[in-house]
């Protein structure tokens, strides 16, 4: 993906290349991550990260949605017992004010498409 799509009021669809698979690309080695859609109301970042590399444990003010792409991932959410194991195909949601920690697991990096709201932003 090499731009935004800023499209607030129209239909799209952002394609990768076909010759092109996520993190191949020697300026993007793992971690990086790429904003993918931008407009008024929502975010879409790619995040790409490789195991053994955790986010740091922080909650955001409002609810935050991920699509594993890629890979495993292991949440932490704060009020729910059990770490997530979550893999590629599966949807994570954290709900707002509740601290998560999130750990790419695996022999590969992962990828997720983390959707929130314009301004968001990791809170300690």
């Amino acid at each position: 993906m090499t731009a935004s799509l800023r499209a607030p009021n129209a239909c799209s669809i952002v394609r990768k290349p076909e010759d092109h698979r996520h993190g191949d690309r020697p300026s993007h080695a793992p971690p990086w991550s790429e904003k993918i859609v931008v407009n008024d109301q929502i975010v879409g970042t790619l995040i790409c990260q490789p195991p053994g590399h955790p986010t740091d444990r922080h909650y955001h003010l409002v609810d935050e949605w991920w699509f594993i792409l890629e890979g495993a991932i292991d949440w932490e959410i704060e009020n729910h017992a059990e770490t997530i194991h979550a893999r590629a195909g599966d949807f994570v949601f954290a709900p707002a004010l509740h601290y998560h920690h999130i750990r790419p697991t695996g022999d590969r990096p992962s990828i997720r498409l983390a959707i929130t709201p314009p301004g968001e932003f990791h809170r300690h």
